[in-house]
């Protein structure tokens, strides 16, 4: 499970989170190495909803959960997280999240330092 996506930290300087931050949606879902306090900002400019599947790694008595599904309506911006790392993360603390469509869905994930 390649890394494909790198937080970026957000201090009390502030950054541009629209513009220089938010990059195309990986068709094979976005990845990145967690530490349990990241929120991913996801934006849908297409004209039809898109379901974000949050991976579970994590196991209850052996058996791994589906994933957490959210539901971004056409044309808007949402922002979901944290993903804590006994959840989400794999071994090496790899998150994903993955997409029932990648057309005009732009990702940014972000960390508050």
């Amino acid at each position: 499970m390649a890394v494909n996506i790198t937080p970026v930290s957000i201090s009390r300087a502030g950054i541009d989170m629209i513009t220089s931050n938010m990059v195309a949606a990986d068709v094979t879902g976005n990845k990145w190495t967690g530490t349990g306090s990241e929120f991913a900002v996801l934006t849908n400019g297409s004209g039809a909803p898109i379901t974000v599947t949050e991976v579970i790694t994590g196991t209850v008595d052996g058996q791994t959960p589906a994933g957490r599904t959210v539901s971004i309506p056409a044309g808007k911006t949402y922002i979901i997280g944290s993903f804590p790392n006994s959840a989400y993360g794999t071994a090496a603390n790899v998150v994903n999240l993955t997409y029932s469509g990648v057309t005009s869905l732009t990702i940014g994930v972000f960390l508050f330092v």
